[in-house]
């Protein structure tokens, strides 16, 4: 590829590749620089990323998709022959001279103005400079120019129309972060830059992950207990005896397949009529628990009450973390 396929024109694109143009012209462009056309489409249909030059290509979502922002990681990326990948982000700002006030500390992009419009950031649990520094994404708002950074260095540009650029965001570059982007002193942060609304996700989704989980498990015992034979089972005895009229345990004497000879004593709710002195009832129990039997009303439901519980646990432990970390700002 020639070395003009690298240079980046800010509100235009890169080399033969524009804002604005087609899927097509895109792919027809590409082509014609020799580009390999193998590309991998993002599961969400407006991203495409062409490997051979380290670049994610955004496009709008509608019936005539056109690109919207470059996302730009290969090493030869330039301005007029100055390289910017792996290059300190102060000295970005200081190239292009542009005042704080013009700059914008945004991860989220968002294309849609409207969203953007009504997109709110959560000023209580604001980043810190060296967590901007570690894995934040600032924007050159006036350029429609984007730098995510790495430990203050420059690891993708991100290029767009000025009218796309992030509307809001949490804060501007200052006094403080160019100091320690200069020194290279920059304080090491644990984890990366998390808003609550992102915090909120992730419970939300093990939220989802672990009721996912108990209900194919719940599936799979319920399952199980449906395919088991019908045992029949005597009614030996009943407690209270007669002539109370209503009995509220029922002793069972049953036998395995093996012949082997149990008993058992089930309360009224496990039948669906109340059982009779003498009388044959049917009961299911596991191979590996003969000893343990269940009546029909119980067995047809034993899914279902198994989960419950761990339901309700699961619920809780979300509730709480959800507490916590509004108490705690997490």
């Amino acid at each position: 590829m020639q070395p003009s396929f690298w240079l980046v024109e800010l509100g235009r694109g890169m080399g033969p590749i524009s804002l604005g143009m087609t899927r097509a012209e895109v792919a027809s462009a590409l082509r014609l620089s020799g580009v390999n056309q193998d590309v991998a489409r993002g599961k969400d249909k407006i991203k495409t990323h062409v490997s051979e030059i380290n670049t994610t290509l955004v496009f709008s979502d509608g019936p005539i998709q056109r690109l919207i922002r470059l996302d730009i990681s290969h090493s030869q990326v330039n301005f007029a022959g100055w390289e910017v990948i792996g290059k300190p982000i102060h000295k970005l700002v200081r190239l292009f001279k542009c005042p704080d006030s013009a700059t914008l500390w945004c991860n989220d992009y968002e294309p849609n103005q409207q969203l953007q419009a009504i997109r709110k950031i959560d000023q209580s649990n604001l980043p810190t400079d060296a967590q901007l520094l570690n894995f934040g994404t600032l924007w050159l708002t006036a350029l429609g120019l984007g730098c995510t950074v790495r430990r203050g260095t420059i690891i993708c540009l991100h290029i767009c129309n000025q009218e796309s650029v992030p509307k809001l965001g949490t804060g501007c570059w200052n006094r403080p972060q160019q100091v320690m982007s200069e020194t290279g002193h920059i304080p090491t942060t644990k984890n990366k830059l998390r808003t609550r609304s992102g915090a909120s996700l992730t419970l939300k989704g093990l939220l989802i992950v672990a009721m996912c989980v108990l209900a194919a498990r719940a599936t799979w015992i319920q399952m199980r207990w449906n395919a088991l034979p019908d045992v029949e089972a005597t009614v030996v005895a009943v407690a209270p005896p007669p002539p109370s009229p209503f009995g509220e345990f029922f002793h069972l004497q049953y036998r395995d397949s093996l012949g082997n000879e149990f008993q058992a004593k089930l309360e009224r709710m496990q039948f669906y009529d109340e059982p009779k002195l003498g009388q044959q009832v049917e009961i299911r129990f596991l191979p590996e628990a003969p000893h343990n039997p269940l009546g029909p009303h119980r067995w047809s439901e034993v899914g279902m009450n198994l989960a419950i519980p761990y339901a309700l646990a699961i619920l809780t432990v979300y509730t709480i973390t959800l507490l916590l970390a509004s108490i705690f700002k997490l």
